[in-house]
């Protein structure tokens, strides 16, 4: 492909990706839809009136958040305007994407991840709804590009520290996508165009190391600095590790979507409760009223719900962890067959988990999930010039198997699904066309 029809073929792109997420979003009501839309935009309410970052710790994952009350502080309080620049976010992660693939596989393989995810619908609906994948899932397309690019030509120190950056801005839009840092590191370290290495590159490579370090600390420090002065604990973005590894993994948890909001006293709890032997419920009701009190006490003195749920919950699930490892292991299984599925059904039902929404997730979906595998396995011999993409897509895997997860959470990784479902359809595209080009005898 030129030069010129790359180019041409990126404006098509773009222009497609933002007409498709721009017709979407027009159409919306100027009302929120979920709990989460709900709470970053109150939020953004207070930073547009000048107020502060004004929430709870397990809100304190600040990028979508600012970003609203910054659209808010110009605009108003526009939806529309709010999602349209969410469209345009998700117009050009798909040139990002395309770049990505053009530099670790070839053009045709970028365009066609990008084509992908310009048509992908559950990206298209993403543009239309407050939650922190939307941006959380340019920011990690971002960082990628930002580390390939890293790797080439000149100013690479200058584009590690943004990379670095990226990836500080990634864990500021979901903490769990913290963990993106370090597989791009060593991504490097084991990646590069020499089979073997050397001395020389490894230098680099490390030089390149340290510089992205640099870039993603300048970038989470002084938000965590300002938790630390606020809650007095050290809490790089927001609080809400163990709650949300006592839920994946606790004495109930089944490694569904529903795992995420599970708590003891509530309904679904006592529905689990309920299908257990008498002796056993017994159990764990009494261990549970001593679990709550603690809460109730930690609450008191905290004035913070999450923190009061993560003091009382570490013990608890370490010690579950520690006498059942293989239950452990085999919910991080389930957890990632949840994570792999096109839609999460959960007890938060509305008009958008209709039965029509639910095909067509799983038509856009599966697909998807096919051709990637087949191209992660058909990429494996370039694996070191594709570690990027491999590492964090088994990094962000990991960190949500262990913790709890839904469909939803997968969404900044799908790019990557896509390069890896490009990759697949342009090779298998190639060898087709290579055979039927050979002559018959």
């Amino acid at each position: 492909m030129s030069l010129v029809r790359w180019r041409t073929a990126c404006l098509l792109l773009f222009t497609l990706a933002l007409a498709l997420r721009v017709g979407w979003v027009w159409h919306l009501p100027a009302t929120l839809t979920w709990e989460d839309e709900k709470q970053f935009v109150e939020i953004a309410h207070h930073l547009a009136a000048g107020d502060g970052y004004v929430s709870d710790s397990y809100r304190a994952n600040p990028a979508l958040p600012f970003l609203l009350g910054l659209i808010f502080r110009i605009f108003g309080e526009s939806y529309l305007v709010a999602r349209i620049v969410q469209g345009l976010l998700g117009a050009l992660t798909c040139l990002l994407l395309c770049d990505v693939g053009e530099r670790l596989v070839d053009r045709a393989t970028g365009i066609l991840a990008g084509f992908w995810l310009a048509l992908y619908l559950p990206h298209i609906y993403l543009a239309g709804f407050f939650y922190a994948e939307a941006l959380a899932t340019f920011a990690v397309v971002l960082a990628l590009d930002l580390a390939v690019r890293a790797v080439e030509g000149q100013g690479r120190r200058a584009v590690a520290l943004a990379a670095g950056a990226g990836l500080g801005f990634a864990g500021l839009t979901r903490p769990v996508l913290l963990m993106c840092a370090p597989a791009i590191v060593l991504a490097w370290l084991l990646g590069g165009d020499s089979p073997t290495g050397g001395r020389t590159m490894l230098r680099r490579r490390l030089a390149l190391t340290l510089t992205l370090a640099a870039g993603f600390l300048l970038t989470i420090l002084p938000w965590t600095v300002r938790n630390f002065a606020r809650y007095h604990r050290l809490i790089p973005v927001s609080s809400g590790f163990y709650t949300k590894l006592w839920q994946g993994n606790s004495e109930l948890s089944d490694g569904g979507p529903d795992d995420r909001e599970l708590m003891w006293g509530t309904a679904e709890w006592e529905e689990r409760l309920a299908r257990l032997e008498p002796a056993a419920r017994a159990s764990i009701e009494a261990r549970y009223a001593a679990v709550d009190a603690r809460y109730e006490e930690r609450r008191a003195a905290l004035g913070d719900r999450v923190l009061a749920s993560d003091d009382v919950l570490k013990p608890v699930i370490l010690a579950e962890i520690r006498s059942r490892p293989w239950r452990f292991l085999g919910l991080m299984a389930k957890k990632t067959l949840t994570f792999y599925s096109a839609f999460s059904s959960t007890l938060t039902q509305n008009e958008y988990t209709r039965a029509a929404y639910k095909i067509l997730a799983a038509v856009s979906f599966y697909p998807l999930l096919i051709l990637a595998a087949a191209g992660a396995w058909m990429g494996w011999p370039d694996r070191r010039r594709l570690a990027p993409v491999y590492l964090v897509v088994a990094a962000v895997t990991l960190a949500y198997a262990a913790l709890n997860t839904c469909t939803r959470f997968r969404l900044p990784i799908d790019p990557c699904l896509m390069l890896f479902g490009s990759l697949a359809a342009t090779r298998i595209g190639r060898r087709v066309l290579r055979s039927r080009s050979i002559p018959a005898r």
